[in-house]
């Protein structure tokens, strides 16, 4: 195939080859080997020279050194590394934002729970009754009511929720209403049976089917102010502790298992004619865990023989509590297997 033909024939036939050579070249007439030298100036080859380049052309860019490839890929490596930290931080913040709400909302519902627990007791005649309830935490899974029936009749009651922290919490809150309302006496009379009581407690936990905390620990009590004598049934709490003048401490045992454990439980009633100087304590598993400290033993009638309890004869309710908010306070949280501790005292 033959190319397209050229056209000489506008070409100035005029001109000399000579003429035509030197057009030919890009700087005619410039001989760049004789040019003068500027004193200090490197020589020609390593001088850099720039000339616009023609259309059309691209110009490389300087070849960079292995050293400055490296600079360049660590500051890219570092910016990554601090982006990641920012957003870490800010991560980290609204984590924290969470956390301090969520405090906020603990503190709000222990509150709400300290007052709902924390009700006075009723004037008592004959009988002295004495309380010591100290929270764990800032929330507790012990509870205890004390409630005017009658004149002559008064109904106490203990309780633990299973676990710590807030379920075991709201469990006790509800338990307490329970308890302590009249709701879970209705149609077992003015004065009703203990065992009665837990019962209906039991029956009443089971249909709750509670996810994190299922089972209390409870003792219901009858005081009768009249006669002095005193009934109770307990599902899983610890015996209660008669300390009685010429007599050594002992445990008063009873049949019951924990309240929500079992559809059709048996809780024993119990009875106690008080005379004059009893001493005889109701009580959380805290007691035991804090006296036990001391000794090795921890529930059960073993704990009756602590000497706590031997001192309890000669000594007033309101001492005794006393005493206890001393131990507590003296005993290094991490020298017992800490816990809730409730206790109720009733002295003649």
């Amino acid at each position: 195939m033959q190319g397209p033909s050229i056209d000489n024939s506008h070409q100035d036939t005029s001109l000399t080859a000579t003429d035509r050579e030197a057009l030919q070249k890009p700087f005619p007439g410039v001989d760049f080997q004789n040019l003068p030298k500027r004193e200090g100036a490197a020589p020609l080859d390593d001088q850099r020279v720039l000339i616009a380049e023609p259309a059309g052309m691209r110009v490389k860019p300087p070849k960079q050194s292995t050293n400055q490839s490296l600079e360049y890929e660590m500051e890219g490596m570092l910016a990554k590394m601090q982006s990641r930290i920012d957003a870490y931080e800010v991560r980290e913040q609204a984590l924290m934002d969470q956390l301090q709400l969520l405090e906020r909302q603990v503190e709000t519902a222990s509150q709400l729970q300290r007052s709902l627990m924390t009700t006075p007791l009723p004037e008592t005649k004959g009988v002295n009754l004495e309380l010591f309830f100290k929270p764990l935490d800032i929330s507790s899974g012990d509870l205890y009511s004390v409630v005017r029936l009658d004149e002559t009749h008064v109904a106490i009651s203990l309780a633990d929720a299973t676990g710590h922290g807030l379920p075991a919490a709201f469990l006790s809150i509800y338990a307490k209403q329970l308890l302590s309302g009249r709701w879970l006496r209705a149609g077992l009379g003015s004065v009703p049976d203990p065992a009665a009581v837990l019962g209906r407690l039991n029956e009443v936990v089971l249909d709750s089917a509670l996810a994190d905390c299922q089972f209390l620990a409870v003792l219901y009590a009858i005081l009768n102010e009249k006669n002095q004598t005193i009934r109770w049934s307990r599902g899983g709490m610890p015996y209660p502790i008669l300390t009685r003048k010429g007599e050594k401490p002992r445990a008063l045992p009873g049949v019951g298992p924990v309240v929500g454990a079992l559809p059709d439980p048996h809780f024993e009633v119990s009875e106690l004619v008080m005379q004059p100087g009893d001493r005889l304590a109701l009580f959380t598993d805290g007691l035991a865990a804090l006296l036990s400290s001391e000794r090795g033993d921890r529930c059960g009638s073993e704990i009756a023989n602590h000497p706590w309890f031997a001192a309890c004869s000669d000594k007033s309710v309101s001492h005794l509590t006393r005493s206890l908010r001393r131990r507590l306070s003296a005993t290094p949280r991490a020298a017992w297997d800490a816990d809730d501790v409730t206790v109720i005292m009733l002295g003649t």
